[in-house]
């Protein structure tokens, strides 16, 4: 601790649930002291903004992963597969099949309106299914809507 100057130190365990899942250590290199039982609890509280911090970034990672595979198993696939926000119309999700469709990379179809990837449309289709799917209010009115065509 002389080396970095470190008079006092306080460290406090990261947790989720039961689980350990870091530390976070406090230094005070002006003087020697005790912490108080008040900066302690201001400590746990950064402590505990931390947590939350890393258990973000490992749901970002855990969702990264799941993409990569959702990725891989619908790249497989010869049909369409796609997936937008219910509120934006925006496209959150392209399989190899319709990015090869339209001649562009998934990352050039991303975050386009669906009616527009989709329909090349300037606007919301009219035969837009969202809103026999879904009410104003956001409640579910039915969880499928299928069209087929002989």
């Amino acid at each position: 601790m002389e080396m970095q100057d470190i008079r006092a130190i306080a460290i406090l365990t990261l947790y989720h649930g039961n689980r350990a899942i870091g530390y976070v250590g406090f230094d005070d290199c002006e003087r020697p002291r005790k912490w108080s039982r008040h900066e302690i609890g201001v400590l746990e509280q950064a402590a505990n903004i931390l947590t939350t911090l890393i258990d973000q970034r490992d749901v970002r990672q855990e969702e990264k992963q799941n993409l990569e595979v959702l990725k891989t198993v619908s790249d497989h696939f010869d049909q369409i597969i796609y997936a937008s926000d219910i509120q934006t119309h925006e496209v959150v999700f392209v399989n190899r099949c319709l990015a090869e469709l339209i001649g562009a990379e998934p990352e050039e179809i991303i975050g386009r309106p669906c009616w527009e990837v989709l329909q090349m449309q300037d606007e919301v289709c009219s035969f837009c299914p969202i809103s026999n799917m879904i009410a104003n209010d956001g409640t579910i009115i039915r969880r499928e809507h299928v069209w087929e065509w002989e």
